[in-house]
């Protein structure tokens, strides 16, 4: 939610900081006191009503897969976990998979007729 008389958001990366206050303490019971920082007067300006501000849901429809089964995760889909409550999921890892040739077929670099070269050797 906005604060109270708020309509709408400026990214932080477009201030700059103006005092060193953070994780200061209110008084007793209040929050930390927020960062105080400066905005150029053109950004100010330029701000329209709801500039950067999304309505609650507005990024994905009730019923909606969250995620794909089966998706490598990214580091922007913990966040989209994280923003509906969800700590903890099931994952699982990669399969790792390994082939080797075995059998009478198998013959050394140099090949025979109807032999399978190896090529698990070296430089094969």
């Amino acid at each position: 939610p906005l604060p109270p008389g708020a309509d709408a958001v400026v990214m932080i990366e477009d201030t700059e900081k103006v005092a060193d206050n953070d994780d200061e303490e209110g008084a007793a019971g209040e929050a930390p006191r927020r960062k105080r920082v400066r905005m150029d007067p053109t950004m100010v300006a330029s701000l329209r009503p709801w500039h950067n501000v999304r309505e609650v849901g507005s990024d994905m429809a009730a019923g909606e897969p969250v995620l794909r089964r089966g998706k490598l995760l990214q580091p922007s889909d913990v966040g989209t976990l994280a923003s509906l409550g969800i700590g903890t999921i099931t994952v699982f890892p990669k399969p790792r998979a390994a082939f080797m040739s075995t059998g009478d077929e198998v013959v050394d670099v140099a090949p025979r007729d109807n032999a399978a070269n190896s090529s698990s050797e070296e430089g094969g």
